[in-house]
Parts: C-alpha cells; structure tokens; sequence
C-alpha cells in the first residue's frame, strides 16, 4: 500500500515537534495493539460507551502511553487483564489494559492523534468523533435552591440550607405565602 505523504502532512495540527512525536508513536502504537469503539449500553435511552483500550504485556510500553496521556492531561485506568485462555488455563505473561472512556478525554485525544492514525483506525476515529458530534453530551441538571437559586447537591433537595426554608416560608417568594398570611392549598 503506498501512501501520499504530501496529503498526510496537510492534516497534520501545528504542535512542538516533540508533541508531535508522542503523538505520532502513540498513534503507531493504537495503530498495531488498540482499539477504538463506541459499545452499546443495556439501556438504549442513555448515550453509548466510547473507548480507547490498548492492551500489552510489555509494562515498558504502557508506562510511556501513561506518560504520554499525563503529559495533554488525559485520565487513563490501567488494569490486569483477566489472564486466563478459552481452556481456563492461566497464561505466563500478565496482559495489561490501559483504557480512555471519560468522553472529554476520549475526544481531546482522538482529535490529537486522528492525524497521525494510519488506514482502519483512522476511518473508526473519523467515525466516532462524527458520533460525539451528532449526539452531544447530556449535561447532569442539579436542582436550584427555591430561595437563593444556589446549586443544591443531594437528592431531591430543594433548600440549601434551614435558613433559605425557613426564609421560604414565610416570604412572598413562597407561592402558598399571600397578603402576609400563609395560606393552604384549600383556601
């Protein structure tokens, strides 16, 4: 397979050369022991699963990746790969998995590397970040405080504070509250 190296570099972001030399062997590395994937949930409502997974047993390796992912300020976990075959049998080397799936991250990086991504890989990052295009990320709504309008955190809370209830209850705010006297729902 020939490539054109003139259209490749068109695509190519402006970084500091070393930048672009991490992101490059990053790239290589996704390239040969990767995967990129957007996996479906149990519930169809929610928004899918994005995820980047290299997986290796050589720690040399992924402690460079780590690096490299520290380095822009992207969370990767790094876990043991369950080491058993399809017989049950444990295998002798440990096989380690370093996975990206906080949806920021996951879209910082492939916009990062999709320059660098050679062939299939490529075509899947284009693809995906299409997705996170078309299917924006549902933003958690926490309630309001009825008296200070400040973010409550907590479940079904709808007072900061004793003193935002109390001042509530007995202010024009409060919609039972009517010409100085509280009302019932009754009245």
């Amino acid at each position: 397979m020939i490539y054109n190296l003139s259209s490749m570099t068109k695509n190519v972001k402006k970084t500091t050369p070393s930048e672009g030399i991490k992101l490059a062997w990053l790239a290589g590395i996704i390239d040969g022991e990767g995967s990129i994937g957007i996996y479906n949930r149990d519930n169809p409502q929610k928004n899918r699963i994005v995820n980047l997974a290299i997986v290796n047993n050589d720690e040399k390796i992924l402690a460079r990746v780590e690096d490299i992912y520290k380095y822009f300020e992207i969370y990767a976990s790094r876990y043991l790969h369950n080491n058993k075959n399809s017989k049950g049998f444990l295998l002798k080397v440990p096989c380690y998995v370093m996975t990206v799936r906080r949806r920021d991250d996951f879209e910082k990086i492939l916009k990062l590397l999709e320059p660098y991504l050679v062939g299939r890989k490529r075509g899947l990052a284009q693809e995906v970040l299409e997705y996170l295009k078309n299917h924006p990320k549902i933003e958690k709504v926490f309630p309001q405080c009825r008296y200070c309008r400040k973010t409550v955190k907590g479940r079904q809370k709808q007072f900061c504070n004793l003193h935002c209830w109390h001042e509530f209850a007995k202010g024009n705010k409060n919609p039972n509250y009517r010409h100085g006297k509280y009302t019932t729902r009754n009245d």
